[in-house]
């Protein structure tokens, strides 16, 4: 199964690596639009990705609803898990030099996982019907297990280019699904 998973994922590498740089810019920001019109409550608690180059840039939607005073909490890794903290601005994101990945900074304090009510999730691949395929580690598969525990009522939003849309993905019992998928 981990071949099937590993060629998937080289597959969609190489479909984002042939997209122009409009095109990528162009179906971030449909996809900010998306998010936008349908995700911009004060009552709702956002957990959000930091995006690495080869993801949708979802920074204009944080900073939108930063602006706004929503609440979002973004990932801390601590290997092999991740741990969610609010942040108020951009500038409370860091480069973990460890990771490479942009996560909240070392003082800041964890968020109770209850309290989130929207989750989006990156991935490599999803189906429309929310099969998602990560990059390997399964630290989102586990937390979505264990959200899906804390709060029942959260809801899990894949987000990423349409040509990381597939039409049947390679899952195993610990694959955790999204609720739906937004793409640009």
């Amino acid at each position: 199964m981990n071949n099937t998973k590993n060629l998937s994922r080289q597959i969609v590498k190489s479909r984002i690596a042939e997209m122009s740089k409009h095109d990528l810019n162009a179906e971030s920001y449909s996809i900010c639009e998306t998010l936008r019109t349908r995700f911009l409550s004060n009552d709702e608690i956002i957990a959000v990705f930091m995006p690495l180059p080869d993801e949708p840039d979802i920074e204009p939607f944080i900073a939108e609803c930063l602006k706004r005073g929503i609440s979002i909490c973004t990932p801390a890794w601590k290997s092999p898990d991740l741990t969610l903290k609010i942040i108020r601005s951009l500038g409370d994101v860091v480069m973990n030099p460890k990771t490479k990945i942009r996560e909240p900074s070392a003082e800041i304090p964890s968020i109770d996982p209850a309290e989130i009510t929207i989750v989006l999730v990156p991935g490599q691949s999803f189906t429309r019907s929310g099969g998602r395929l990560g990059r390997g580690g399964g630290a989102y598969d586990r937390w979505i297990n264990a959200q899906r525990r804390r709060n029942p009522a959260t809801v899990f939003i894949g987000v990423c280019f349409k040509c990381q849309i597939a039409e049947k993905l390679p899952m195993e019992k610990h694959d955790e699904k999204v609720d739906e998928v937004v793409t640009g």
